[in-house]
């Protein structure tokens, strides 16, 4: 990804690393109320292995019901291909309550895709593009991980501890599928919701270490 200076990017998805530093979201990053809200980035890695999905979707869905219980509501959002925004219509079928979901569409305009964030308590994130952009608007994350960019960019940010693998060889996508584990995924969850001032204060002051590297790493690739 480089900046292409002949070309209209207003409706354009910046690269994951420039979003750390991206102007845009800097003006959404004064805190909005929080209203009990979740926003969700689902990733479907599960090709044809219809168990595993099934088992998945019935495991998450079971915190979901709870937070719903709590007076949440959810948004899906969808930032990659059409497996995914399938895969969000599939979650809502194990959904109690279907109406206190609401499923975001992949955006024409990454400004869209802020105003969803805006005010959530927290994101649980599979896509690296979610995590990202929950952090620079100081969303704690509950990452559900497949891949090692997803648990390196949890470990600079200190949310280590608010992570679940569903693969076992962290260096190679959708390589090796392990079963969803609910139960520590609900602890987890819930942890993070319980503790969410402490984990803001934690992650705001990683951000900004991330957020210089990124201006340097932007720097350089808009003079390749």
């Amino acid at each position: 990804y480089i900046h292409l200076r002949d070309k209209d990017l207003h409706r354009c998805v910046e690269a994951s690393d420039v979003l750390f530093s991206a102007y845009q979201i800097k003006k959404f990053k004064q805190s909005q109320a929080r209203d009990k809200k979740i926003v969700l980035s689902l990733a479907d890695v599960f090709s044809d292995k219809r168990e595993d999905k099934h088992i998945f979707l019935a495991g998450i869905s079971q915190s979901l019901n709870k937070l719903i219980e709590l007076g949440y509501t959810l948004t899906l959002l969808t930032f990659t291909d059409e497996k995914d925004a399938i895969l969000n219509q599939e979650l809502i079928k194990y959904i109690d309550a279907s109406e206190k979901v609401c499923v975001f569409p992949f955006p024409e305009n990454p400004q869209d895709i802020l105003t969803e964030f805006a005010g959530a308590e927290i994101c649980i994130s599979m896509r690296f593009h979610a995590l990202v952009i929950a952090s620079c608007l100081n969303i704690p994350c509950c990452v559900i991980a497949y891949s090692e960019k997803l648990d390196d960019v949890a470990n600079r940010l200190n949310l280590s501890k608010f992570l679940v693998r569903i693969c076992s060889d962290k260096k190679t996508y959708y390589h090796k599928r392990i079963p969803f584990d609910a139960k520590y995924f609900e602890r987890i969850l819930f942890e993070l919701l319980s503790k969410r001032t402490d984990i803001q204060n934690s992650m705001s002051e990683d951000l900004d270490i991330i957020i210089r590297e990124s201006e340097i790493n932007w720097y350089l690739l808009d003079r390749l």
